[in-house]
């Protein structure tokens, strides 16, 4: 038998006035948007399903990795209430502020995204309930508005088949921007040496 630890409780009796926030899940500049549930009744950092697991991996090369161990999850009555062996780590945005490199643990609990209390905890943040809003600290700003990610449609055209005339035009564009910016990177280098190499002394 594989020891767990038994660290969450991952349902509640009542969802009604469910406290949620739009976010994304983002790599390399893309993201994902989705709806988060904020409770502090779930103990995890983050927790995302399967599905969602899934497509971050498919269109935004996420990576989702197994556990050095399994989690056995708890609902509210202290019952099991599955295992968790995978986490998916990307970038978080919410409230126009990002968080990279987060470990989501993939599991299904009914929602797409939850944002749990030691997340929370962690971050120093509050939940205003009455107002629906999340009370940041001072340290924690909002990104600037013209630093946006380009952001998919719930239903990406990347879900169906590629045809492999637009897959080789996606390479073709992809080796030539690399190539520019391989000749950019050279040509910035050598006007840095230039301009760093020491000036010969004169003779009198």
């Amino acid at each position: 038998m594989v020891p767990m630890s038994s660290i969450a409780e991952v349902d509640s009796k009542k969802r009604n006035n469910a406290f949620i926030k739009n976010v994304q899940i983002q790599m390399n500049g893309i993201g994902l948007p989705d709806i988060a549930l904020c409770d502090t009744g779930i103990q995890p950092y983050l927790l995302v399903s399967l599905i969602v697991a899934r497509r971050a991996k498919k269109q935004l090369q996420a990576r989702i990795t197994r556990l050095d161990k399994p989690i056995q999850l708890l609902d509210y009555r202290k019952q099991p209430s599955g295992r968790v062996d995978k986490k998916l780590t990307a970038t978080l945005e919410i409230d126009g502020r990002r968080f990279p490199n987060q470990s989501f643990l993939v599991t299904e609990t009914g929602h797409d995204i939850f944002i749990g209390l030691r997340w929370m905890e962690e971050h120093g943040l509050l939940l205003d309930c009455k107002n629906r809003k999340i009370i940041w600290p001072d340290d924690l700003p909002a990104l600037a508005k013209f630093s946006p990610t380009i952001e998919l449609p719930p239903r990406c055209l990347l879900d169906g088949d590629i045809k492999p005339e637009d897959q080789r035009d996606a390479d073709r564009r992809d080796k030539a921007m690399a190539r520019a910016d391989k000749v950019y990177r050279k040509k910035t280098s050598t006007e840095y040496k230039t301009r760093r190499r020491p000036l010969s002394k004169s003779t009198t």
